[in-house]
């Protein structure tokens, strides 16, 4: 009995094999999200505040499908050199636009910004991959005061909007939360941010050789493609029209995550930088609620539809390619000269 498992155990895995080789020789289309990638991931560390951090003095590479770049950050955790507090401070919150997703450090339009200013001000890169306006309040509280920054730019992107509602606050039901969490997300013991399921707790080696797999790939997108969206495919969601306009009040999660991000901004003066997706040209629903948030507290908005177009951004994740980065940077700059920031 024995014999006969550990044959027929031999030969199944054989047979994996030899499918897996066919596979890899056919190359069948893969749906993005699940196509087979060597992916590096490791840069993330577990926060006691936060859904997640970035590692402190850390460097170290990071790799997808589409890119292979090095992710250096400085003693606050932050994608960035260290803060010159001999110059004034711009700081730069965000997700992953913001932090430079793909691109080299000095790639990213916080970095390229204090570039267009000559040196004059430090620009400070407090952006992190999943972070949203609320995460962002919740930082900013702790740390505005050692920072004294002359101007906070709030980076904001569409998929804020599902990134808040996904939080958790606690405690529970608290309108200023102590922390944020994102239940069924985890960081691995080597630095990655995934989904909380058996594979994100494999051994990294394990998981690598099942992010290869071509099987594992035509599998997951035959089976899983109607049943969870990737946060590639909110980003690309094309954009509703102008003409719809939405209260504050239709999401109060939202508004309170605003609400939280003025409190914590004290008299600090503060841009909203709305991100625009892949071919996007005109308001989304949340771009809506972001501008009349961004009316009342009386902080401008910068938004720029035309410059981008899809040849600077990533053929098929959501963000920019370092063009992508440049365009940014050089409006940004411009818009803050205008209003006389």
């Amino acid at each position: 009995m024995l014999v006969n498992l550990v044959v027929a155990g031999v030969a199944f895995v054989a047979a994996v094999g030899v499918v897996e080789a066919a596979l890899r020789v056919a190359r069948p289309a893969v749906a993005y999200q699940y196509a087979p990638q060597r992916v590096i991931l490791n840069h993330f560390v577990e926060s006691e505040y936060l859904p997640s951090e970035l590692k402190r003095n850390f460097q170290g590479r990071f790799r997808m499908l589409e890119f292979d770049t090095t992710v250096t950050t400085n003693s606050w955790g932050l994608r960035d050199r260290e803060i010159d507090f001999s110059k004034p401070r711009i700081l730069c919150l965000g997700d992953s636009f913001t932090f430079g997703f793909g691109v080299e450090n000095g790639e990213a339009f916080c970095a390229q910004l204090e570039d267009t200013f000559a040196g004059r001000y430090d620009v400070v890169n407090a952006g992190i991959p999943g972070g949203a306006p609320d995460t962002y309040a919740l930082w900013l509280a702790r740390w505005h005061d050692k920072l004294q920054p002359r101007l906070i730019i709030v980076n904001v992107f569409q998929n804020d909007l599902m990134d808040v509602r996904g939080h958790a606050w606690e405690p529970a039901g608290a309108s200023r939360p102590q922390r944020i969490s994102q239940p069924g997300m985890m960081v691995t013991e080597d630095g990655a941010a995934m989904r909380d399921n058996a594979v994100a707790r494999l051994p990294p080696s394990m998981r690598s050789l099942i992010k290869e797999s071509y099987l594992v790939a035509i599998l997951r997108d035959r089976l899983l493609r109607d049943t969870e969206a990737p946060p590639e495919a909110q980003a690309q969601a094309p954009a509703s029209s102008p003409s719809v306009t939405i209260p504050s009040s239709s999401d109060p999660r939202l508004a309170q995550a605003f609400k939280l991000l003025k409190e914590a901004a004290r008299s600090t003066p503060v841009v909203i930088h709305l991100i625009s997706s892949k071919a996007q040209v005109a308001d989304s629903p949340m771009d809506t609620m972001v501008k009349q948030f961004a009316a009342d507290a009386g902080w401008p908005i910068v938004q720029e539809y035309g410059v981008f177009s899809t040849s600077d951004y990533f053929e098929q994740d959501g963000h920019w390619l370092p063009s992508g980065h440049t365009k940014a940077a050089h409006y940004l700059h411009s818009a803050l000269e205008r209003l006389g920031l």
